[in-house]
């Protein structure tokens, strides 16, 4: 007679040694970990005192794009909003490329949803920052522990 409890305890050694000995595997998971973890926190932080600026400033620059294209309805619309052109804007040396992605959020009618949504693309912008942090170092140390001890320094 077969004894399932030896079965599946042996095949359960077997999976965690391959699972252990595939390094990439943990680093992925580890990562996805700590970004869930940060992302948890995210519903407690309120807005920011520039955080409304910021997005003035980046519908200002979208305001100058759509001028560049002849995108006439999206410029009276954020005329009629009172938007001013990036380039008569004296936040015109203020670079928000990075949230140029986040413009169809932009599109959210409520205030609360749309600084979570901001904060969510901020906090996810420094998460890609601290992962490009942590093949950097992987890469000028050649040594994976300085990179994760890099990693979660940071």
């Amino acid at each position: 007679m077969l004894n399932y409890d030896i079965i599946i305890k042996g095949d359960i050694e077997i999976f965690m040694k391959k699972f252990v000995s595939n390094k990439k595997i943990i680093i992925i998971i580890g990562f996805i970990i700590l970004y869930a973890f940060g992302f948890c926190f995210l519903y407690k932080v309120n807005g920011n005192f520039d955080e409304n600026l910021e997005q003035q400033i980046l519908k200002s620059n979208i305001k100058d794009y759509a001028e560049l294209i002849h995108y006439d309805r999206l410029v009276n619309h954020y005329n009629e909003m009172g938007i001013q052109s990036i380039s008569l804007n004296s936040e015109k040396d203020h670079g928000i490329a990075p949230y140029y992605f986040f413009v169809p959020f932009l599109l959210i009618n409520t205030p609360s949803k749309l600084s979570f949504a901001w904060h969510v693309y901020t906090y996810s912008l420094f998460f890609l920052g601290v992962v490009y942090l942590f093949f950097l170092a992987k890469y000028l140390t050649r040594n994976r522990k300085i990179a994760l001890i890099d990693f979660v320094m940071t």
